[in-house]
C-alpha cells in the first residue's frame, strides 16, 4: 500500500508539472504573439513614413523637372502657341 501512495504522489506531481508547463507554454506563446504584433505594427508605421517621404521627394523632383522643361521651352520659343499653317490656298481667295 505504501508503494501505491508513493506512486500516486509521484503521478500527481507529474500531472502538476505537466499542467504548469502547459500554462507556461500558453503564456509564452501569447507573449510572443503580442510582441510580434507590436513589431509588425511598428514596421507598418516605418514603411508608411518611408513611402510618404519617397512620395514627397518624387513630387519635388517632378515639380523641379517641370520647371526646367518650362524654362527650356521658353528659351527656345516652344511655349508660344502659333496658329497652324493653312493646309491649302484656294486660287483667288487671297
Amino acid at each position: 500500500m505504501i508503494w501505491f501512495k508513493a506512486f500516486n504522489s509521484l503521478k500527481e506531481r507529474y500531472i502538476a508539472s505537466e499542467t504548469h508547463h502547459a500554462q507556461e507554454k500558453v503564456a509564452t506563446e501569447a507573449r510572443h504573439a503580442k510582441e510580434m504584433a507590436a513589431i509588425k505594427a511598428h514596421h507598418a508605421q516605418e514603411m508608411a513614413a518611408i513611402k510618404a517621404h519617397h512620395a514627397q521627394e518624387m513630387a519635388a523632383k517632378e515639380a523641379h523637372h517641370a520647371q526646367e522643361m518650362a524654362a527650356v521651352r521658353t528659351e527656345y520659343g516652344l511655349d508660344v502657341v502659333k496658329p497652324p499653317p493653312p493646309l491649302f490656298y484656294l486660287k483667288g481667295s487671297h
